[in-house]
């Protein structure tokens, strides 16, 4: 597979992975934004944009997210329903609307996406099982002048985060409550889970981190944690194995500033 295939393949999981992260991370809960001002998915996606999931309701998750400085719409709803029927739903609307869905991921969480008709946005759908066995979805729109596919690093980003020198695909998604957290997607094409997990370690030690926290789950679905602190600065890499796509492994920093939400 060449770097443009990759990045094409790439492109609407990074989204969907910065995007759910994002709303975990960031704070902008859907539960937080159902209880202060609830709108029908209608209100939200122009045109009946975005198929409307049965029995359940979204909730927009505010206008203060945005990736790599464009901002996109997202909302959230939380079903019973497993991710595989969640994820079977979006492909056969988007594709009874002829939007030619494409599907990534894999044990229990998928990102659906198409290109909308207008040709002026992507419909990404990122599909997550929770521990509580609910399926958390996040359906999203992006310009399409905007990060479709991720970024290369710039080299100030390049030298901030741990990442190796064949890092690719860099997607920073920001909130404006955040408080200047950040959460970043980049993909490591020629580093597995583990050795990923375990350069960001090294990395970090090297650079005079203080690494308080390092695992990994060894596996084809496997993942690894780090977490450390600099000065004023939490940062948490979460690195899991891409099966799918079998080529190296993806990366979600969360950066903080110590007394914000996630910091110290």
């Amino acid at each position: 597979m060449n770097l443009n295939s990759l990045m094409r393949a790439l492109g609407a999981a990074a989204v969907g992975t910065g995007l759910v992260v994002a709303g975990v991370e960031l704070g902008s809960s859907g539960v937080q934004a159902a209880q202060a001002e609830p709108e029908p998915t209608a209100l939200y996606y122009p045109d009946g944009l975005m198929p409307e999931y049965p029995s359940s309701l979204e909730f927009p998750m505010g206008e203060g997210l945005g990736v790599n400085g464009v901002p996109v719409r997202v909302s959230h709803f939380e079903t019973k329903d497993s991710p595989e029927r969640v994820r079977d739903f979006y492909l056969q609307e988007l594709a009874r609307k002829r939007l030619l869905p494409q599907v990534q991921g894999s044990a229990n969480s998928y990102v659906v996406s198409a290109l909308a008709e207008s040709g002026r946005s992507q419909i990404v759908v990122a599909i997550q099982s929770q521990k509580s066995g609910h399926t958390f979805v996040f359906p999203s729109l992006i310009p399409v002048d905007g990060p479709v596919e991720p970024q290369p690093a710039s080299a100030g980003l390049a030298q901030e985060l741990a990442m190796s020198p064949e890092a690719v695909g860099v997607m920073v998604v920001t909130a404006k409550d955040a408080g200047g957290a950040r959460v970043i997607t980049y993909h490591e094409p020629a580093l597995s889970m583990a050795a990923a997990t375990r350069h960001i370690r090294d990395e970090l030690k090297r650079r005079g981190w203080s690494v308080a926290e390092y695992a990994e789950q060894v596996g084809d679905t496997g993942s690894g944690v780090v977490e450390a602190t600099s000065g004023g600065t939490r940062a948490r890499y979460t690195v899991s194995a891409m099966p799918a796509i079998r080529a190296g492994s993806t990366v979600v920093a969360h950066l903080s500033p110590a007394g914000q939400p996630g910091g110290n």
